[in-house]
């Protein structure tokens, strides 16, 4: 995202990285530090990321030697987003899948101590509450986000992770309720209109409202990723909406190659024609994995598209997530 104020940021984050290395026990430069470098770091796209990964672990290194002066919550918060962050990389190679469940855990370790010392603050349930979420510890998401919501009721983030939250453990009412609120409280958030898509669609089966809830997505998306799902969903709801009728007769704008597995299989097709032998043993694989790819979150996909076994290298993977945009 090379706009302005991604350039204004990465500035702002470089100087006072330059400040922290005047003096490396301060906390809070520590913490202004973090707080700047997690927010550049959340507006690159999949493959950027991958290219600073290594830079996540100097708020591991350098924590230890911190004068806290009162900054031990954010301290702890700020390390823990660190450990959080590694581990989801960490979690896409069979190698360091061992490792990836320790700083998970280190993770939820450190966000339990910021909260332990201040128990006031939305963003370390949040974040905490995020790990239970991936984890499948529903009932303990279901709590971080129900008390973040208390803290704030003004964030949208947290009502649309407790309808999250409220979906696995199939309270869909309650689910639906708060995909609505966090609409509510933002009105443009194209991750927040798929959610409620699938909402409608896989358990409410009102394909109508899922047809206009994935089509206001589309309105309001600039992330080529979701685009690209979204496509795809708005595809499958007319089909299904129109099940007598071709799908070039449904949708105007219907291009069979859009959708999301649809351009999976193509990137896989090409990648590995080249590069593998067992390229027929791949490709059947993937056919029969098929259902694998029913995906929860834009998050999510993008996890079981980095986890997948198909992939024998990490590098095939993070091809493939440039490919489409991600």
């Amino acid at each position: 995202m090379e706009t302005k104020e991604f350039f204004d940021l990465e500035n702002k984050k470089d100087r006072i990285y330059k400040t922290f290395l005047t003096d490396k026990t301060n906390a809070k430069y520590y913490c202004s530090y973090a707080d700047l470098f997690f927010l550049w770091w959340e507006q690159l796209t999949g493959s950027g990321q991958m290219d600073y990964i290594e830079e996540v672990s100097f708020f591991i290194d350098n924590f230890n030697q911190l004068k806290m002066n009162g900054h031990q919550a954010d301290c702890y918060y700020n390390r823990g987003l660190a450990y959080k962050t590694l581990a989801y990389y960490e979690s896409v190679d069979y190698v360091t899948k061992k490792k990836s469940e320790e700083d998970f855990q280190n993770a939820v370790d450190d966000f339990s101590k910021a909260i332990g010392i201040d128990d006031s603050q939305d963003k370390y349930y949040l974040s905490r509450g995020l790990i239970y979420l991936d984890s499948e510890k529903n009932a303990e998401a279901l709590s971080d986000f129900s008390k973040a919501v208390q803290l704030n009721g003004a964030n949208p983030e947290s009502y649309f992770l407790k309808a999250r939250a409220c979906e696995e453990i199939g309270n869909i009412d309650e689910a639906l309720k708060n995909y609505l609120y966090a609409l509510h409280l933002d009105d443009t958030n194209a991750k927040y209109f798929f959610q409620l898509g699938r909402l409608y669609d896989f358990y409410l089966k009102d394909y109508e409202k899922a047809y206009q809830c994935y089509t206001k997505g589309k309105e309001f998306a600039d992330d080529p990723f979701l685009l690209d799902v979204l496509d795809g969903a708005i595809e499958e709801i007319v089909q299904l909406m129109n099940p007598e009728m071709e799908p070039e007769e449904n949708n105007d704008n219907y291009e069979p190659e859009a959708s999301l597995f649809g351009k999976f299989m193509n990137v896989v097709k090409s990648g590995l024609s080249e590069v593998s032998n067992e390229y027929n043993k791949k490709m059947e694989k993937i056919e029969q994995n098929k259902e694998r790819f029913q995906y929860k979150s834009i998050d999510e996909l993008r996890q079981i598209i980095m986890n997948s076994n198909v992939f024998e290298e990490k590098a095939a993977a993070k091809r493939l997530l440039q490919e489409m945009g991600g």
